[in-house]
């Protein structure tokens, strides 16, 4: 099984907390394509952020968790004020959580037959993906040679 349900609450100490909570403490701004030209090649402009965290007990079959955040214009409305970037710092961190656990991790589980065909308990936390200000929210247990780089300065 490539991908592994895992199980994490909403508190301050969550992955996507301290992810989130990176993100606004090192004041990055996501951009988009039209603001990559940009002589900034490093911090703190960045198209998207991706973080592993390993070894953090909370999947089922013990794989790492994968979080990554991009700018993504699918995820814009009509009159969407992110449409030329993020600025994290203004975002917010718990606002940031608050997307990652109520949008993806609260929404994408396997069903309790599922989970009990699988024997794995209550673990049914599967996470996804989500567009929403102009941004590709992911976050995902998957097999090692599966999950993405790290992008972040942070780990």
């Amino acid at each position: 099984m490539p991908i592994s349900p895992f199980d994490t609450d909403n508190g301050d100490a969550s992955p996507p907390a301290v992810f989130c909570n990176r993100l606004e403490d090192g004041n990055i701004i996501i951009v988009s394509d039209v603001l990559e030209s940009l002589d900034t090649p490093n911090w703190p402009y960045s198209r998207g952020e991706c973080q592993g965290f390993y070894g953090e007990k909370m999947t089922k079959l013990g794989y790492n968790i994968t979080i990554q955040l991009v700018y993504d214009s699918a995820g814009c409305d009509n009159n969407d004020k992110y449409a030329t970037g993020i600025n994290m710092t203004d975002y917010g961190w718990k606002n940031c959580r608050d997307v990652f656990h109520d949008k993806i991790l609260n929404n994408c589980q396997f069903s309790d037959k599922t989970t009990d065909h699988l024997g794995l308990g209550d673990s049914n936390m599967v996470g996804g993906v989500y567009w929403q200000d102009c941004m590709r929210w992911t976050i995902i247990s998957v097999k090692d040679d599966l999950s993405q780089i790290d992008t972040s300065p942070f780990t």
